[in-house]
């Protein structure tokens, strides 16, 4: 396969050089450092603690519930009987009209049609939706990282290129100076390599800045501190022929499709009868028997049935609404596949382009390079002028430097198709 060939071979030239640097920079473990400090990151390990808090709730419901009651009344009127008796003196007691009483109450859930492991199945699910969106944003991070560094990446070639130029003209200046001497040229001929040289050396200038900034960016999003005399490699990189990987934002789609199915069971077991066990420990005056004026203990037990079996089909409609909302989810999941396709597509025409962008500029380099060197020699005979080298000069650095942004673009292009295929 062409692509593969010319990939390889790119790679090859560019890694061979920095594969024994003790101090150059990779792409890879700027993606490593990135993703250690960007500060989202450590939202996954607070949504699991936020996760485990809520699951801990759901959970107590089935621990026995228990509360304490305390109350002291007066009331108006008691419950009595007037009944009159054929037998003088003996009369029914009376409540007091003032009562006291103190209770613990327990209850305990036997059956609850379901919903605490149907919420339970809720908050997972949601947990590791909410972990897999930050997964998303430090995968998109990805991006930002490769826009800086290549950026540098290509600054350098700039400075390399430029750097080459300028010793050459400050060589051609030396022979220019002897040419003069010998009556074959003249001044101006001196002045217009001066002035390339110049116009050179403030390009340097520039350049240097721009790597300067484009570094310090790349400092702010991964944390390290990087120097100006460190060399920034490319990766050596291959298209696989495996089945893309799953981007993380399908699997968000996934996960939220399960938190609505575990939604969708949880509204189902609202319609369930619930069961429970209860009991008081109570010391009251009156305690159960009314007609006593004195505290006493007491207690009751007994089991209680709640069955919520009609609600104006509220349950349904929730249903609903979660139904649609899994149609939503859907939909948008087809969507980001379909944009997915239509992406790789043109990031394979793109590195189809980047392919015969070299294949094309390495043998205009070679053309120019040696339209450059008869410039020279003409030069130095006097049959052109320095301006008519400079031109051809210019015309060679131009030819090699689209050379270069062809490679690093392929690169970065081949990073992109990789990124969007889903590859790690």
């Amino acid at each position: 396969m062409k692509i593969m060939r010319v990939i390889f071979l790119i790679t090859l030239l560019w890694s061979f050089p920095l594969l024994y640097g003790q101090d150059t920079v990779r792409l890879e473990v700027c993606y490593e450092k990135a993703i250690q400090y960007y500060p989202v990151a450590r939202d996954k390990k607070l949504n699991e603690q936020l996760s485990d808090l809520r699951i801990k709730n759901v959970t107590s419901a089935w621990y026995p519930q228990l509360s304490i009651g305390a109350q002291a009344s007066y009331q108006s009127d008691v419950t009595h009987l007037d009944v009159k008796l054929p037998f003088p003196g003996i009369t029914f007691p009376e409540p007091a009209r003032d009562q006291y009483r103190m209770t613990l109450d327990i209850n305990q859930t036997i059956y609850d049609g379901g919903y605490a492991k149907n919420q339970k199945a809720v908050e997972n699910a949601s947990q590791l939706s909410e972990s897999q969106k930050v997964e998303i944003e430090l995968y998109q991070l990805k991006d930002r990282i490769n826009g800086v560094y290549f950026s540098i990446a290509l600054i350098d070639e700039n400075i390399k290129l430029i750097q080459s130029a300028k010793q050459s003209i400050d060589e051609k200046i030396k022979s220019v100076e002897s040419a003069i001497n010998n009556g074959v040229l003249t001044n101006p001929d001196k002045d217009v390599l001066l002035a390339e040289s110049l116009k050179a050396e403030e390009r340097l200038f520039e350049l240097n800045e721009d790597r300067e900034s484009e570094i310090r960016n790349l400092s702010e999003l991964t944390g390290e501190k990087y120097r100006a005399s460190q060399k920034f490699g490319l990766p050596a990189l291959f298209i696989p022929d495996t089945v893309a990987a799953i981007r993380p934002e399908m699997q968000l789609y996934d996960l939220q499709m399960k938190t609505l199915d575990a939604s969708i069971k949880v509204l189902g077991s609202r319609t369930l009868p619930r069961v429970s066990f209860f009991s008081q420990l109570g010391y009251a005056n009156p305690g159960l028997n009314m007609l006593s004026d004195k505290f006493t203990g007491y207690y009751i037990i007994g089991a209680s049935l709640k069955w919520n079996f009609w609600d104006w089909n509220s349950s349904k409609r929730d249903r609903d609404v979660l139904r649609i909302q899994k149609d939503i989810i859907a939909d948008r999941k087809s969507v980001f596949e379909l944009n997915r396709s239509i992406a790789l597509k043109t990031e394979l025409s793109q590195i189809r382009k980047y392919e015969k962008s070299i294949d094309m500029n390495t043998r205009l380099v070679d053309l120019r390079k040696n339209i450059t060197r008869s410039s020279a020699n003409k030069l130095s005979s006097g049959a052109i002028t320095s301006s008519d080298y400079i031109a051809d000069l210019n015309a060679q650095l131009q030819a090699e430097l689209n050379l270069q942004l062809s490679r690093i673009a392929l690169i970065q292009s081949l990073v992109n198709y990789l990124n969007i295929r889903g590859e790690k």
